[in-house]
């Protein structure tokens, strides 16, 4: 189980996150350090089974160090998502612009770090994974929809949950194929994806409605 004993509570009490010296290299590798070690862990057993000994030991930190930066594993978790988000890029880019230049767009991060995929993979993190990307990138899929669309406010919700339940859902299914099979497999997922996009945004998509829901 997560280490969630009186000890571990007490060290943790105060500090994790808004203890912090975001500028500080020392303080970025140790973090760093706990990240890689955290993902290693990952990849052996179930989350509920890893303890903050564990990973300190592997990332070659004291737990006084590790409750300098985290206040348990799930904030550690929670830094890791964050770090893998960060790589992806916009992956709405091509609501405006009429077609993908995404950098690095989810799916191919799951396939290419399969450093991460142990995470992505988990069927009991997929709801924290959506939630992590919601709070990432709703509020500017939202607007740009807003702005080029007629669609209201739930319906662009809607289309949000339904393009980032199916990449990962997608990615996930597909994360052992080949390359060349994977490549078919996006070119007609990414097709399909920007010609609805351009269908809303020409306005030959309004949805049932056409008004705004200014309460996203």
């Amino acid at each position: 189980m997560v280490d969630t004993s009186v000890e571990t509570v007490k060290e943790g009490s105060g500090r994790g996150q808004s203890g912090r010296n975001e500028g500080d290299p020392r303080a970025m590798a140790t973090r760093a350090a706990l990240r890689r070690a955290f993902l290693e862990l990952k990849a052996e057993v179930p989350l509920g089974s890893m303890t903050v000994s564990e990973i300190c030991r592997r990332a070659g930190v004291s737990r006084g160090a590790f409750y300098l930066h985290y206040g348990s594993v799930d904030e550690l978790l929670d830094d890791v998502l964050d770090e893998a988000l960060s790589g992806i890029g916009d992956m709405f880019s091509n609501v405006e612009g009429g077609g993908c230049d995404c950098k690095h767009p989810l799916c191919m991060f799951i396939r290419s770090r399969t450093d991460y995929r142990c995470v992505f993979a988990d069927r009991s993190l997929t709801d924290r994974i959506y939630d992590r990307i919601y709070r990432e990138f709703y509020e500017g899929f939202r607007d740009r929809m807003m702005r080029t669309t007629e669609l209201n406010g739930s319906q662009i919700r809607s289309l949000f949950c339904f393009q980032i339940n199916g990449c990962l859902t997608t990615a996930i299914l597909n994360i052992d194929s080949d390359d060349r099979g994977w490549c078919a497999m996006r070119s007609v997922l990414d097709e399909f994806i920007i010609e609805g996009m351009d269908g809303f945004c020409q306005g030959r998509g309004r949805g049932s409605g056409g008004c705004r829901d200014e309460d996203a």
